[in-house]
């Protein structure tokens, strides 16, 4: 895997949540039970796709890829100066909500169509929960550069760039 793509999106990390369901009774009196996302589960793939159309590749990449994510998770307002001394430097990291399989869900899911075909792609899968200031996905998606049908995809690394919500 030569090909590398790098990045820093300013967003406060989500996890993916559950669908809500509803039952659902048509006019002439069949019901069934109809799935959808909330309002802020709509917003927030809305928001993260948006940032990451800016560091896309010409074409959704072909082939395994490897996602690596450090997610930055917001330093909660009421600890002390030396927790959050600790929290900056690693020593401790969150234990909150949303856990980390729901936020590397959250990153596949809105990156398919962008950075991929499909999630099924993502073969090599990192995610690390930190505390930093401000909160943020850094991700590195790695690929074989031969495997890109004739398009020319750059290695390159993107400047944060941040978000207001």
């Amino acid at each position: 895997m030569d090909g590398l793509i790098s990045f820093t999106i300013v967003l406060k990390p989500r996890g993916q949540s559950r669908h809500r369901h509803r039952q659902v009774t048509t006019k002439d009196g069949r019901t069934f039970s109809q799935a959808y996302k909330t309002k802020d589960q709509v917003r927030d793939e809305k928001n993260l796709a948006y940032l990451m159309l800016e560091h896309r590749p010409p074409q959704p990449l072909h082939g395994g890829i490897a996602l690596s994510i450090r997610a930055y998770m917001p330093m909660p307002q009421s600890k002390p100066k030396k927790w959050v001394e600790k929290a900056l430097s690693g020593e401790i990291t969150p234990e909150t909500k949303p856990d980390a399989s729901n936020i590397l869900k959250h990153f596949e899911d809105v990156g398919r169509g962008i950075f991929y075909h499909d999630d099924k792609q993502i073969h090599d899968v990192r995610l690390v929960k930190l505390y930093g200031d401000p909160p943020r996905y850094e991700v590195e998606i790695r690929f074989d550069s031969a495997r890109q049908n004739g398009a020319a995809v750059e290695p390159r690394t993107q400047p944060a760039k941040r978000f207001i919500y």
